[in-house]
Formats: C-alpha cells, sequence, structure tokens
C-alpha cells in the first residue's frame, strides 16, 4: 500500500515536470516567431502587449510583470518603486499576474502584498537567475507559488505559500546554493517545497497543510534545519531516490497524518536533533544505505518502519547536553505517547548521571542503538502545568488590549502548548503563574521552548506577586524565531533574605509583541540548581 502510493505520487510529479516543460518549449517557440516575424506582425505583437500592460498575456493563459535591471525595473514601476541602486522592485499594490524576473542580482520586496492566480502558471519565475532575493511576499492560487530552473545563489526570505497546487518547486534542472529563510508554506494541494537541486539551505520555515511538507529527489548536500513542519496530510519530509548527504538538523516534525521522515533508495543522510511526535510513524526507512540518526526525539505510537536497511542510530558517548537536557551525546530518545516508550523505561543504574540507558534498544537485526537516551530522573520543578497538557489550569494571561490564551497544538513536548494571540497592540502583556517559592542567594535554572509568528522576541521576569514587585533576580529577553527553539539561562536569586512564596514568573511580551503575533510557549522548567 505504502509501496504502490509513493511509486503514484512520484509519477505524479513526473507529469507535473514533464507539463512545466512543455509550457517552456511553447513559451520559447512563442519567442522566436515574434522575433523573426514580418515587421506588421512583430508591430502588432508590440501593440498587443501595450494593451496588456502591466504584464504580457502568456500561452497558459497568464499575464506576466517583468522586472529588469533597466532605468524603470522592466513593468516595476507600473506596480511599485524600483530603486535602481540597489535593483530593487518593492510593491505598492496587490497583483493577479505572474511575476518573471528577467536578470541577476535583482531584490523583489513584496512589501506585505499578494499575487493572485488562476490556478494556471507560477506565482513568481526564476529561470537560470542567481542572486535574486524574494521577501515579504505572500503568493496563492498557481501551480508552483515560486517555480526556480536552473537557478542558483538565490534568497527566498518571510514569504507566505500558501492554496498553490505546489508551494515552492525546483525543477528538474538543479537549483543550487540557494537560501530559504523564514518562509511560510501551508494549504498547498500536493507538496510544500520539491527539492531537485544540491547545498541549498531550508531554515526556519514553517510547512504545514499540504500533502507532503517537502519532497526531495536526487538531490545531494541539501540542509535543512529549525523547520517546523506539521499537519501534512502524507509525511513530513519526504527523501527519494538518489538523495545523498542531506542533513536533517533540528527540525519540530509533528502532527502529520503519514509519517514524519520517509527516506529510501539514497545513501550519507544524516538526522540529528530533530523533535518528531505525534505523527502515525516517526520515521520509514527502505532501501537507503549507510544513514546515521543520533540525539532526536521520537514519540509516536508507532516510532520506527525499516525495510532492507541498516543504519548508525547514535554516536560514541561523550559529555554534550542532548535533545531531552541530558549531560552525554549518545543515541536517541525513544518515547511512546502513553509513557511506555523505550527510553522513557529502560534501566539507568548509574543513578541519571550519565541519561543513557543500560542496556541497548533494537529496532531490528541490523539497526541498533546502543546508546539510547534515558528519560530524566523527576526534578523538583517549581512550575505547575509546565507543558499546558492540562489546558490553561495555573496560568493567568493579562492584557490591556484585545487578546486570548488558549491552549493549541502543536506542542514542542506533547500535543499542547500555551497559544498567546494578539488581536491590537499593547503596552502590558502578561502570561504568568503566581505563588512560586523560592530561597535566597540560590542559584536557578530556568528553560522554556517558545516561538512566534512573527519571530518577535518575550522577556521572562521573575518579581514579587505583589506591590513593590521587587525584581528577584531574573529579567531577561530572548530572541524568538517563527520555528520552536529551547531557551535556558541560570540566574541567583536576589531582593529578599528568607525564604519566600510570592514569586511572579512572567512571560512579558511587550513591547516586542505586535497586533496579529501569536506566541507558542512550552515544556516551562524552573528548578534550583
Amino acid at each position: 500500500m505504502l509501496k504502490n502510493k509513493a511509486y503514484s505520487k512520484y509519477y505524479f510529479r513526473i507529469v507535473v515536470e514533464i507539463m512545466v516543460l512543455a509550457i517552456l518549449l511553447l513559451l520559447n517557440i512563442g519567442m522566436v516567431g515574434a522575433v523573426t516575424g514580418t515587421p506588421d506582425a512583430l508591430q502588432e505583437t508590440q501593440l498587443q502587449d501595450a494593451l496588456q500592460m502591466p504584464g504580457r498575456l502568456e500561452a497558459n493563459g497568464t499575464h506576466s510583470v517583468f522586472i529588469r535591471d533597466d532605468a524603470t525595473g522592466g513593468n516595476c514601476t507600473l506596480v511599485g518603486t524600483w530603486d535602481n541602486s540597489t535593483k530593487t522592485c518593492t510593491l505598492t499594490t496587490n497583483l493577479a499576474e505572474t511575476i518573471q524576473i528577467d536578470n541577476d542580482g535583482i531584490t523583489l520586496n513584496g512589501n506585505g502584498h499578494t499575487i493572485t492566480g488562476r490556478g494556471m502558471g507560477n506565482g513568481v519565475d526564476l529561470i537560470t537567475r542567481s542572486h535574486i532575493t524574494i521577501k515579504n511576499l505572500i503568493v496563492e492560487k498557481f501551480v508552483s507559488g515560486i517555480f526556480l530552473s536552473q537557478s542558483d545563489y538565490n534568497n527566498l526570505t518571510n514569504n507566505t505559500i500558501s492554496n498553490n497546487s505546489i508551494g515552492i518547486y525546483f525543477l528538474y534542472y538543479p537549483s543550487s546554493f540557494n537560501n530559504l529563510t523564514g518562509n511560510t508554506v501551508k494549504n498547498n494541494i500536493n507538496t510544500g517545497i520539491i527539492i531537485r537541486g544540491h547545498y541549498n539551505n531550508f531554515t526556519s520555515n514553517i510547512v504545514s497543510n499540504n500533502s507532503d511538507g517537502f519532497y526531495i529527489y536526487s538531490s545531494a548536500n541539501n540542509t535543512l534545519k529549525n523547520n517546523t513542519i506539521s499537519y501534512n496530510s502524507d509525511n513530513g519530509i519526504f527523501s527519494d531516490w538518489g538523495s545523498y548527504y542531506n542533513k536533517f538538523i533540528s527540525n519540530t516534525i509533528s502532527n502529520n497524518l503519514g509519517s514524519g521522515l520517509i527516506v529510501r533508495y539514497g545513501a550519507n543522510n544524516s538526522f540529528t536533533e530533530n523533535k518528531v511526535s505525534s505523527n502515525s510513524v516517526g520515521i520509514i526507512i527502505a532501501n537507503e544505505g549507510a544513514y546515521k540518526i543520533f540525539n532526536n526525539y521520537f514519540n509516536n505510537s508507532n516510532n520506527t518502519q525499516i525495510f532492507y536497511s541498516s543504519g548508525i542510530w547514535n554516536i560514541t558517548e561523550q559529555p554534550g547536553t542532548n535533545i531531552i537536557g541530558g549531560p552525554y551525546l549518545g543515541g536517541n530518545f525513544w518515547a511512546y505517547p502513553n509513557g511506555t516508550g523505550f527510553s522513557q523505561t529502560c534501566p539507568d543504574n548509574n543513578n541519571n548521571k550519565d541519561g543513557l540507558c543500560d542496556v541497548r534498544y533494537t529496532l531490528t537485526k541490523n539497526n541498533i542503538d546502543y546508546l539510547p537516551l534515558a528519560a530524566k530522573a523527576a526534578t523538583n520543578n517549581l512550575i505547575k502545568n509546565p507543558g499546558f497538557e492540562s489546558g490553561t489550569s495555573t496560568w493567568i494571561f493579562y492584557m490591556n488590549g484585545n487578546g486570548k490564551f488558549t491552549v493549541a497544538p502543536p506542542g514542542y513536548e506533547g500535543s499542547k502548548s500555551g497559544n498567546v494571540v494578539l488581536y491590537t497592540g499593547s503596552t502590558n502583556i502578561q502570561l504568568y503563574q503566581k505563588g512560586i517559592s523560592l530561597e535566597p542567594k540560590t542559584p536557578y535554572r530556568l528553560s522554556f521552548a517558545a516561538y512566534s509568528t512573527t519571530g518577535h522576541d518575550l522577556k521572562v521576569k521573575l518579581i514579587k506577586h505583589v506591590s513593590p514587585f521587587t525584581r528577584y533576580g531574573l529579567d531577561q529577553t530572548f530572541n524568538l524565531s517563527a520555528s520552536w527553539q529551547e531557551f535556558s539561562t541560570e540566574f541567583t536569586t536576589t531582593g529578599f533574605t528568607g525564604s519566600i512564596n510570592n514569586g511572579r514568573l512572567m512571560f512579558y511580551l511587550a513591547p516586542f509583541a505586535k497586533a496579529g503575533d501569536k506566541y507558542y510557549i512550552d515544556n516551562v522548567r524552573l528548578e534550583k540548581i
């Protein structure tokens, strides 16, 4: 069943590529005909182009806006402003046309505007282009939101690509050395991002509610790092046919209806520091060679399915903070949502000094984690309901504006997280817990996971709960991104002499937060060191 479904998806993608290549060929034929036609025919073509400004009607029925390196930026001044010194086109209006960039070194700043298609063509075309920057653009209702073919050294930053057939598409011809950072790719009918290229970096993107999140085919030396990949109807990441030496680092992969990851018919791919939870299957490996998988967090009802493959599931034991905060690196953390996973129940007779299980974990005959991570011993966390699994209980939300506090998926650990949604701006936004007991002049450690949809920061304070709101030793700003990160800091209590029980630990969102922001917070821990 899995094999047949995967093959049908593969052939669907091949058909799409053939169709795109055919369209490109027709466009090239049309351009040649325009150039080689009679003067009258050429004048008629130019007249029709002028009547159809700001763009040209393409063979597939869509208009195009052309951005070029000339005095007006091609059609740029018809739809925005052109800075000739920086080669930047900044949109000042929404569009219903494809944007095609015809020269290298150009920046397209969408400035928050939307280009909307009619289910045909591509939103933005990059064909044999390099050193292009596309940022702050919303693209929806095209075949491909952003399309790259033989295009290298480009940057796609802070774009929203939604409701297309395919979100971002690297065509058959390799596109390499591109950087995609901070994009949101969601609600696309088929795949969020298709990769056919080498040495590309995909960092801090949110890829959700597509068919597959990422599909990687015949590609090498790409890096996927700090991405949030969730709620896709098939797989979070699908690494397929002839993909080698790709790195998957610190991604949060959760709540995908198929697998979190599926890798097959490649080799020498590595997976480390990923959080893979609440998927139907954590990772599927088939006919894959020489992979390395260590220091990952797996928490799925079915963590692995392995077929005709053997690989490495741990490194040599060495000091270093592992994925669950333990003091040694080794293998992976193996959990089940019901708390009976191998790492949750394995013996650790070293009194948890190394945080590694005392027995190996055999997945198959040729796939053994010799140093699985062990669950941390219970610690005295001063925060109640730290993972919001009990709803909003024990947490208090206040703002002098309009917003709400709920619990919502995805969780960094578990299925839930604290969610603050801001409908308006505010000068005072707090999410806090009160009645915390503290000892004077004592070292403590605060840790938590968080992100905001816009990457806006937050501050954490520890103060006296009532006036005069004395500071108790912690007042620190944390730099959030648009994907989950873990934060930890150590401090010594100040401002009181005897033991007290009136502490308030407060996440303070003003002045960083703006109207429309959403903050997610999880796994809050305050512990005496």
